[in-house]
């Protein structure tokens, strides 16, 4: 998701997730980038190559989505998902601070 092209890819990909899971079946999204540390995230990576100069020309055709967590629920609510639950990206890197994941089923 992170590097799909645009929100309306998402959106179509989140139909079609829909249409073809089983009912009483369960989609899980994992490592999402969180909006509300898009900043953040990027500020602490681009110290990484010492200035921000640096970091977008390196990263700048390399772009990455950002979720709002709230939007990206209510986009699930509204497709007919049910049970959605959003949580915190528990593993142990760099970028599990920016990131969380969603589970949904369809009944």
């Amino acid at each position: 998701y992170n590097y799909f092209p645009n929100m309306d890819y998402v959106t179509s990909v989140n139909k079609q997730i829909y249409t073809n899971l089983k009912i009483g079946g369960t989609v899980t999204l994992l490592d999402l980038n969180d909006a509300e540390f898009q900043k953040k995230y990027h500020k602490i990576r681009s110290k990484i190559f010492g200035s921000e100069k640096e970091y977008f020309l390196r990263y700048n055709e390399y772009p990455h989505l950002f979720f709002d967590k709230n939007l990206l629920k209510t986009e699930f609510e509204n497709l007919g998902f049910s049970n959605i639950k959003l949580f915190d990206t528990d593993i142990d890197n760099a970028n599990a601070e920016f990131r969380f994941n969603l589970i949904a089923n369809r009944f």
